[in-house]
């Protein structure tokens, strides 16, 4: 019995405490999440007429490097958007008025997937590779 709990928790990573900060995330972008990073998760909750699942920020900001890991800077689409610097994919709807502070973030996504990675998330390599190849569509102001 020991030795499961025990592959369990070397499996899941650290294990869940109630002082872990948790966000409620829509279960069609997690799921695009895991399936980009060939994970599983099963807890599910309904907020607002949304599926939602808990998950802590550590676990979703793991999931964004790995799903980061695999994207062809060759091949990639990329964007960028003004948002919060401290919070570029908006996950905290709480966040104190002093970290409010608005810049650009950029992103990149493997073509036909609704997944897009900030740039702070990818491997430096690669988004040095793609900051130089799309230099035209990112670079201030965009397109000129």
């Amino acid at each position: 019995m020991k030795s499961r709990n025990r592959k369990r928790t070397i499996r899941q990573g650290k294990p869940q405490t109630d002082e872990a900060k948790t966000v409620d995330v829509a279960v069609a972008y997690l799921r695009a999440l895991r399936k980009a990073a060939d994970q599983k998760s099963d807890i599910y909750t309904h907020a607002n007429g949304v599926r939602t699942m808990k998950v802590t920020m550590d676990y979703l900001s793991a999931l964004r490097r790995e799903v980061g890991r695999h994207i062809d800077p060759e091949k990639a689409e990329v964007d960028w958007a003004m948002r919060y610097i401290v919070d570029p994919y908006d996950d905290d709807p709480n966040l104190p008025g002093d970290l409010q502070c608005t810049g650009r973030a950029y992103f990149a996504r493997c073509p036909g997937t609704d997944v897009w990675i900030c740039f702070d998330d990818l491997p430096d390599c690669t988004s040095d590779k793609l900051l130089e190849k799309h230099e035209h569509k990112l670079a201030f102001p965009a397109g000129l």
